[in-house]
């Protein structure tokens, strides 16, 4: 409250300036509201002195200056000896990454791989596998095996064949010498019920041994006669039941190879301008139930004229062209071309080819046909990547009761841990502390057994001997100190003069006087 002056010139009442100069209790000091309670809404009584303080110490020239913001001049730089580290760090993780670059092959992150895993255009790959740097390309080549296959076993369970192998006639014994052989190849062949027959193989079967050759030749003819490639897919050829129908491009992935090759025009066809062109002649795998039936059938006696037609058959018709090794660099069986089956790039990439019938084969089948053929096939190699990743999602919801499991009783051993650390971080701080010690003791005492090490030692006898002369040698020390007295170690010849004060050997064995009838020479 103020007291107004009076206007100039007018005298003044002295009762009243008297009055107006002594306090009163409306005009003492009053302490701020603020300091009496928790301060109200709007901060009631201004601002205390320390907080403005504050302020000045934070906007002004103190040492929480913020004007300049946060990097003020004022302001510097602590643990400053994480800096250096920081940056061995950094010039760690650049040393690991050019050496990674040096030794290693970035391109194995976009490099096709072959049926067996190794990078296409690389030339080191993993288990001494292929050097494959000048075939960067992945493309299609036959597999032999499983295309023959259903032909093989037409040829070797054929009736004549079967003649031959468990009947004979009255001039040759049959070929499988034992009733035991006779049941295993019968039933291998589904000729006659067994436990690991489910029906009988759908086949052509042939009433004499010239039916079988020339139906066998035919057939073996389009796979290895590349000038017959046309009728391979054509209703009217020989493989009609099988190579002409959209079953057989459904399973691309059973007939065919993925291989690395220099380039996607490497066919079939590359094979007549080769220089070194190279064969293979098939065989069943060892792990085949036809494989001694086969080998038995092939190496038939030439005087068995019971057994020549089929035997013949089986040596001459099922020999395959193969790529050369500079096309193909694997072995030849892996390198025979399909007759008919072209390949072009894949749209948007070199390094990967796709199917596309030969000219010939089109005028075969026709345009649509081809078409249709080639989209199936597509198809298939596309869905086998697909069917593998759905194989992997499904292992995982089968087994995933027991990831939920596993993370359950992973978080709670986690959280038992913790809590089990932070009563016992001391004791755990103390031991790592004793066991680096330990460490250094033990891994000196290593490193001076090596330095001391005679060749013909092992670590743990010179350990041992190490040792017994540090126990003995410090007994003696404190023993020539207690008395007074020296004494020699010298001796000569096997010691029989040596009156020194050891008695333990170099492995610890405790020695006996020479005149002692109980010692033994060592």
């Amino acid at each position: 409250q103020a007291i107004l002056a009076p206007p100039l010139g007018l005298p003044q009442d002295p009762a009243r300036a008297a009055a107006a100069r002594r306090p009163t209790q409306q005009h003492r000091p009053r302490t701020p509201c603020c300091c009496r309670g928790t301060r109200a809404m709007g901060n009631c009584c201004g601002n205390r002195p320390e907080d403005q303080a504050d302020k000045d110490e934070k906007f002004g020239n103190g040492s929480k200056d913020l004007s300049e913001g946060p990097a003020a001049k004022t302001r510097g730089c602590t643990d400053i000896v994480w800096i250096p580290i920081f940056a061995a760090a950094w010039v760690l993780f650049l040393i690991v990454t050019f050496a990674g670059m040096l030794n290693g092959n970035p391109s194995k992150l976009y490099s096709p791989r072959d049926f067996s895993g190794a990078y296409c255009g690389v030339e080191e790959n993993w288990n001494n596998g292929p050097n494959l740097v000048n075939t960067p390309t992945l493309s299609f080549t036959m597999n032999v095996t499983s295309t023959v296959e259903l032909l093989m076993k037409q040829a070797v369970c054929s009736a004549p064949a079967a003649k031959v192998l468990t009947e004979g006639n009255s001039f040759f014994d049959p070929l499988l010498e034992t009733q035991e052989e006779r049941d295993a190849y019968l039933c291998n062949c589904c000729i006659q019920p067994c436990g690991g027959c489910d029906a009988s193989i759908a086949v052509e079967d042939f009433t004499d041994a010239t039916a079988l050759v020339d139906t066998m030749q035919a057939k073996l003819a389009e796979l290895t006669d590349f000038s017959n490639a046309a009728s391979l897919f054509s209703t009217g050829g020989a493989n009609a039941d099988m190579f002409s129908t959209s079953a057989f491009w459904e399973e691309a992935t059973k007939y065919f190879n993925l291989v690395c090759v220099t380039d996607c025009s490497v066919d079939y066809t590359t094979i007549d301008g080769a220089t070194d062109p190279r064969t293979f002649t098939y065989s069943p795998p060892k792990d085949n139930n036809l494989y001694a039936v086969w080998n038995t059938l092939l190496k038939a006696p030439s005087s068995n004229t019971m057994a020549t037609d089929v035997s013949q058959l089986l040596n001459s018709s099922f020999t395959f062209q193969a790529l050369p090794i500079s096309m193909c660099p694997y072995d030849p069986q892996f390198c025979v071309p399909f007759p008919g089956v072209q390949y072009t790039e894949l749209q948007g990439s070199s390094l990967y080819c796709t199917f596309d019938f030969a000219g010939e084969v089109v005028d075969a089948i026709g345009d649509v046909a081809a078409s249709a053929l080639e989209s199936i096939g597509v198809t298939s190699i596309t869905s086998a990547g697909v069917t593998e990743l759905g194989k992997m999602a499904g292992d995982f919801l089968s087994a995933i009761d027991a990831f939920i499991i596993v993370s359950v009783l992973a978080f709670i051993i986690g959280i038992v841990f913790l809590v089990v650390l932070r009563f016992t971080i001391g004791i755990c701080v103390w031991i790592a502390i004793v066991i680096s010690i330990l460490m250094f003791i033990l891994g000196g005492a290593f490193i001076f057994t090596l330095s001391i090490q005679c060749s013909d030692a092992g670590l743990l006898e010179t350990g041992i001997q190490t040792s017994v002369a540090i126990a003995i040698a410090g007994t003696t020390a404190v023993s020539q100190t207690i008395t007074g007295e020296e004494v020699s170690e010298e001796c000569t010849g096997d010691c029989q003069d040596y009156r020194g004060v050891q008695h333990y050997s170099k492995n610890g064995l405790s020695c006996v006087t020479w005149d002692d009838p109980s010692r033994t020479r060592m």
